[in-house]
């Protein structure tokens, strides 16, 4: 995000130190701030720190009833001055969120969205009002006297009396409890600025539901009863009443074979849907063996809604049976995300219809560090309350967000452990924050590892005891290799996962999606990738999905649920082996879509591949134990609609000769 240069005024007093407290603030953005004021930079006079008048007064939202999400409107943000006051050289700022779409509150052009004037109450007493150096900015300082106790300095955000309705603001674009539109105070006029301690939130309400999401678990034995969950969304996947209507669950058999002709369709269910209704549920149970998509369809007054999972699978003693479904990398409003903690693990749960989640903030990177304010203790609350064992498993998490080594994710196997800031001299390293972790028995996945935001620098040597495995895929691409589907921008040349695992890294893999919209699990609209962490864990439990990334049994998928299986002699994925098994390596794969090839990778490139054979298949690979030596060796698979899966590689002590 590029910052908006400050308009010239004549109060040009301690904006320079007004802007570098501002920049602070706004750790999310991290740009420097562009501001004016050569006659601090003359000086190298700047701000020291708080006083006791900053941050004082109340703030309140008129008006402050629940907004629609992307809906556009005007809001006064009134600061009423606390007992100092307001002295000619103090100011108040106006920060709204960075963050999903707000109009950037702007002074110089009447008739465009985000048009902000300021006054107050104090008569005689002007007020300048400039954009300030940090995006999303405004401040207003009094000029020509000072504000008394009780005096009020007002914001209009979207003033549409001078340019109609053309300077109307646009309001978040995901639903969330609270949003607020942020006000800090330096109030002796030093350029230090304060937020104030109460501020005022907007609820932002979702749209109307434009489609359906379906929630079901994906591998049940026949007859076995399946819960299958219907919730409506709008058009920024925000989780939305569903209409009234008459909905139909239905059962869709997938051909398994390229050529073959599905069974018709069944419903399994109709009913109506009543006002009082928000989500739909209804248990259900699949006598016949084979592989089936769940669709919903809702039909209203207004027009038809629709809906589909991936698959269900039909199978007594399947393989796939002990596979859990994860995105143990999401952001809330705690950080630069969306919602609260307990929202996202319900929409996780519920509407993704996930088994794994983790909310992961931002350590420092947001508009408040995460330790402040509570934020940390609120992670922790809502992780603990959503674990449920045997249904839904959360992990205590949080991302350690270095612009130097990269970011990586913490987890916590418990309810205990620390935020450690990666701008802690104590822990501005790799080996600093595995050290820090280890006491908690905390461990480290590395994501976006090939660029995007930050590359990760693969010279430091995982420490192995603390980082099993690396988030190959997210909302920000694949980082498998260069040229990959759906690959990473902004790529660096030996960043990718093959040039870590080359440089001896021995790490499993998964994926997730580093989601910032409030909805785990879901591909974000505009997505071509999301990322999916599958567990063979095969128990709900914090222990069972713990140890099945310590053992690196996981795999990722670029957001479909990809069943996938191997086997290599005795060994699955993310062994480690003394001796080349003599056997072939076995891999059995069932896809929502078609499987446009199955292929082994090592150090070198393509060891062997197959390609086609429908939406279920199984291959033996007899070259990975014949072929050339090499030191690991994995499975990805790629459909027909361009989603992958990738496993964890077998690791090699010794290539075979």
């Amino acid at each position: 995000m590029t910052p908006i240069l400050a308009v010239r005024s004549t109060a040009r007093r301690g904006r320079r130190a007004f802007c570098a407290r501002v920049a602070v603030a706004l750790v999310a953005v991290g740009t420097a701030a562009a501001c004016g004021g050569d006659d601090d930079e003359a000086t190298g006079e700047g701000p020291v720190g708080p006083s006791p008048q900053d941050a004082e007064g109340s703030v309140r939202i008129v008006p402050d009833d629940p907004v629609v999400a992307s809906s556009r409107g005007s809001w006064v943000v009134e600061w009423v001055a606390g007992p100092s006051g307001l002295p000619e050289g103090g100011g108040v700022v106006l920060q709204v969120s960075p963050f999903w779409n707000w109009s950037p509150p702007q002074v110089r052009r009447p008739g465009f969205p985000g048009y902000t004037t300021a006054a107050c109450s104090a008569e005689g007493v002007e007020v300048e009002i400039y954009e300030g150096g940090v995006p999303m900015t405004v401040v207003a300082r009094p000029a020509g006297g000072a504000l008394a106790p009780g005096d009020t300095l007002r914001f209009c955000y979207g003033d549409s009396s001078h340019g109609g309705v053309g300077s109307l603001s646009r309001a978040d674009s995901y639903a969330e409890d609270f949003e607020e539109l942020l006000i800090k105070t330096d109030g002796d006029g030093d350029g230090w600025f304060e937020a104030v301690a109460e501020q005022p939130t907007l609820e932002i309400l979702p749209g109307a539901a434009v489609t359906l999401a379906v929630a079901a678990r994906n591998v049940v034995d026949p007859g076995e009863e399946l819960e299958v969950r219907v919730f409506g969304l709008d058009r920024q996947g925000n989780r939305a009443k569903l209409p009234v209507g008459q909905l139909a669950l239905v059962l869709r058999p997938l051909a398994i074979a390229p050529g073959a002709t599905p069974d018709p369709p069944d419903t399994l269910a109709s009913w109506r849907v009543a006002p009082s209704e928000s989500s739909a549920v209804r248990r259900i149970g699949v006598e016949r063996p084979g592989l089936y998509r769940l669709e919903a369809f809702l039909t209203t007054p207004d027009g038809a809604l629709a809906g589909r999972n991936d698959l269900v699978l039909v199978e007594r003693d399947s393989p796939f049976r002990d596979i859990l479904w994860g995105d143990i990398h999401s952001h809330s409003a705690l950080s630069d995300g969306t919602g609260a903690p307990a929202d996202l693990y319900a929409f996780a749960r519920d509407v993704a219809g996930l088994d794994v989640c983790s909310v992961t903030d931002h350590d420092a990177h947001g508009l408040f560090p995460l330790t402040e304010r509570g934020g940390w203790e609120a992670v922790r609350r809502a992780t603990q309350a959503a674990h449920e064992p045997g249904r839904f498993v959360t992990l205590l998490g949080y991302e350690w967000t270095s612009w130097t080594w990269g970011h990586r994710n913490v987890y916590y196997p418990g309810s205990e452990g620390d935020v450690f800031d990666f701008r802690s001299p104590e822990s501005d390293t790799p080996e600093k924050l595995w050290a820090r972790i280890a006491p908690f028995g905390g461990l480290t996945i590395p994501h976006h590892p090939a660029g995007g935001p930050i590359a990760v620098d693969w010279s430091v040597p995982s420490d192995e005891e603390r980082e099993r495995v690396v988030e190959i895929c997210s909302i920000h691409g694949s980082s498998e290799f260069p040229g990959a589907e759906r690959a990473i921008y902004r790529p660096v040349e030996g960043a990718f996962v093959r040039d870590a695992f080359n440089l001896g890294h021995r790490l499993g893999i998964v994926a997730s999606g580093d989601t910032h919209d409030g909805h785990p699990g879901m591909r974000s609209v505009g997505s071509s990738t999301n990322g999916l962490a599958a567990f063979r864990a095969g128990h709900r439990t914090r222990d069972a999905v713990l140890s099945a990334i310590r053992q690196r049994r996981v795999y990722g998928t670029s957001g479909a649920r990809i069943l996938l299986a191997g086997r290599w002699g005795e060994n699955e994925p993310g062994a480690t082996l003394d001796r080349r098994p003599e056997d072939p390596l076995v891999v059995e794969v069932i896809a929502p879509e078609p499987i446009e090839l199955v292929e082994v990778i090592g150090p070198d490139g393509s060891v062997e591949t197959v390609y086609g054979g429908g939406r279920r298949v199984t291959r033996s690979f007899a070259a990975v134990s014949s072929g050339p030596p090499a030191a690991w060796l994995y499975v990805r698979v790629v459909l027909a609609d361009g989603e992958v899966a990738w496993d964890s590689p077998y690791w090699l002590e010794e290539p075979a000769s």
